[in-house]
């Protein structure tokens, strides 16, 4: 066996293992980031390992990922009970806008805006 050899088996061995751990995951962390980026927080990242750098950086956008997800769907929890209470509320509500008189009257429901400007006088 000629001992030229295995030093050259032994770099293609090397690049092969680097290709898999390094190259090989680039595309999918991509992809994963162009999903956050557009809102879709659900895709996760495989074979994130601790101690390995590239498998750090995927743990950290699947936290990150997570988190996204986390704060959309405590933002869409606040924004229905929100609508739900402004919706059994009877009451003139935001944005004010002015009336003939420039006085703030609410704009939402403007009978009820009336109805509470009317009021006062």
């Amino acid at each position: 066996m000629d001992h030229r050899l295995v030093p050259g088996a032994g770099w293609l061995s090397i690049s092969f293992n680097l290709k898999h751990r390094i190259v090989r995951p680039l595309p999918n962390l991509s992809n994963i980031l162009a999903a956050i980026r557009e809102g879709d927080y659900s895709i996760r990242g495989r074979r994130a390992e601790v101690g390995d750098a590239l498998g750090e950086v995927m743990l950290e956008v699947n936290d990150l990922g997570q988190t996204l997800r986390e704060q959309r769907l405590g933002a869409l929890e606040a924004t229905a009970l929100l609508r739900t209470v402004m919706a059994e509320i009877d009451v003139a509500y935001s944005p004010l806008a002015c009336d003939s008189g420039k006085r703030a009257v609410a704009s939402e429901r403007p009978s009820l805006a009336r109805a509470v400007f009317d009021q006062g006088h």
